[in-house]
């Protein structure tokens, strides 16, 4: 994986990533737990650089999960305060899934494992979507482009033909690193992300 920006792809306690898809809303994977006091804005989880820790109010885990494989993996973080020093990314939601096509270009990010840097600093790599699973899961690279230990929660990102942005994965589990990994459908979640947090999470389109 490479350096990357994606300053909505945060850091959960060093041991798993989230992603900012509201000013005070962080989702992430319920396998990650619940135990987070902040969370970390920031290229590294050193402590150093222009990064920042924001306090949580709480997180919850989705009661629906059971275990990696069903397509469930949702946990957020709610966080004390507002963060709104950079544009959110919002989730694929809607119409948009019909770009979910196997082949598709997309972007993995995270703070884990790499065989070229450090673990805990920010990374992307390019790869592709493979296929969409029963379970609503998204099967994403392979050939050594991949996620790996410490991305679990983190986003896989996908551009529309307009050149934005969204997030439509929540990183959940895989084999080797590099040997492709599951991600949980972000749209799949949104409707208990809302109904628990009392957050808005959709995007508007202009058909809305």
């Amino acid at each position: 994986m490479n350096s990357c920006g994606w300053p909505t792809t945060v850091s959960l306690g060093g041991s798993c990533t989230g992603t900012l898809i509201h000013p005070q809303f962080v989702a992430y994977a319920a396998h990650c737990g619940t135990n987070y006091n902040s969370i970390r804005f920031g290229d590294d989880i050193s402590g150093s650089g222009d990064g920042f820790s924001v306090p949580t109010s709480y997180c919850k885990i989705n009661p629906a999960y059971k275990g990696t494989g069903e397509g469930k993996d949702f946990a957020y973080c709610k966080l004390s305060q507002p963060v709104e020093n950079f544009p959110i990314v919002p989730p694929l939601m809607g119409c948009e899934t019909d770009y979910l096509q196997p082949g598709t270009p997309v972007v993995v990010a995270g703070f884990g494992n790499a065989d070229n840097g450090p673990y805990g600093i920010k990374r992307e790599v390019f790869t592709v979507l493979n296929k969409i699973t029963s379970k609503n899961e998204a099967f994403v690279g392979g050939g050594g482009k991949d996620s790996c230990q410490g991305d679990s929660g983190g986003p896989v990102f996908i551009q529309l033909d307009d050149g934005s942005w969204r997030v439509f994965g929540i990183t959940s589990y895989g084999g080797a690193c590099g040997g492709g990994g599951y991600y949980s459908m972000m749209h799949v979640g949104i409707d208990w992300f809302e109904q628990e947090s009392g957050f808005d999470l959709t995007p508007c389109h202009d058909a809305d």
